[in-house]
């Protein structure tokens, strides 16, 4: 008589990331009826003990929209049938995508602030303080909101320490996580 046994880990496990998104993809295993993904946030690897959240799904993917922006989440794929469930596929990782490459340039009179696009942004918003404090959403002197890679700011306060960060919005109006984080001083 032909047992069937417990499935194979999955292979091919990839993280995906858009604005506010996760795509999570898997190779499909035969014998498979379920699967459960792992995610961990904080840097750690998942396993069956040590996650995050955990989601079931009939499929071979899953599309997050619950997640941290931009935040890293690293995931681990089981597949399970009547026998049982798999061990752990190999780790993937990813995160939601933010402007990178933020640089800010003094000129007299002038702040030019660049970034590298974000793939699916449809405007950005660049955010600034001139107190010295680190800009957030909720935490800024101003923000702007252009629909290219650059920005320039006129009428700036000489000797004044400007800090930005950029945030990719999808055509949803839907808004990403926080750049890094660039300084300059006007002129």
């Amino acid at each position: 008589m032909f047992k069937i046994s417990v499935p194979s880990a999955p292979l091919g496990v990839t993280v995906t990331g858009s604005i506010v998104q996760l795509f999570i993809g898997w190779n499909a295993v035969d014998g498979a009826t379920s699967y459960t993904v792992y995610d961990t946030k904080d840097g750690s690897i998942p396993s069956s003990t040590n996650y995050f959240k955990t989601y079931s799904v009939a499929s071979n993917s899953l599309t997050l929209s619950d997640v941290s922006l931009g935040v890293t989440y690293k995931v681990a794929v089981t597949a399970t049938n009547d026998n049982g469930e798999s061990a752990l596929s190999s780790v993937a990782s990813g995160a939601t995508l933010v402007p990178t490459n933020v640089s800010a340039t003094a000129t007299t009179g002038s702040i030019h602030i660049t970034w590298n696009t974000v793939t699916g942004a449809e405007s950005y918003y660049v955010y600034d303080t001139k107190d010295g404090t680190i800009p957030t959403a909720s935490n800024y002197f101003k923000y702007y909101s252009p629909t290219r890679d650059s920005l320039t700011l006129t009428g700036v306060t000489a000797g004044a320490p400007y800090k930005f960060v950029v945030s990719a919005v999808d055509s949803d109006g839907n808004e990403g996580g926080l750049s890094a984080m660039d300084t300059v001083t006007a002129k």
